[in-house]
């Protein structure tokens, strides 16, 4: 049985930012991830990462490259739809500016196997 889960709509930084944490006792599929560039002048790079538990954001766990999101644009990451994270994972974002992207997104959660 499939639990849905909606992102908190949050503005990324510069740093990453944790959009979503797998609880303990499940794993969850990306059912959506979308990132609107609020700027009307300046194009800016977002950032994603699947982080295993314990494990820090970095190039080894890179679940998109930086992609450019124009002013104005909203971008639905279809890259990230499907990607499974198992306990203790979180989804990571950051963006090259930290002034104008806001994210948000769907999660579905169902028991561990």
């Amino acid at each position: 049985m499939f639990i849905p889960r909606t992102l908190v709509s949050r503005q990324l930084t510069t740093s990453n930012v944790v959009l979503y944490t797998t609880p303990g006792n499940c794993q969850a599929q990306v059912g959506k991830l979308s990132f609107a560039n609020g700027s009307t002048t300046t194009t800016i790079k977002v950032s994603i990462y699947k982080v295993p538990a314990g494990d820090t954001a970095g190039v080894s766990n890179l679940l998109s490259p930086p992609r450019p999101v124009s002013p104005g644009e909203a971008w639905d990451c279809t890259l990230a739809v499907g990607h499974l994270l198992q306990p203790g994972m979180t989804l990571q974002a950051k963006d090259d500016t930290g002034s104008a992207v806001t994210v948000s997104g769907k999660m579905l959660e169902f028991p561990a196997l």
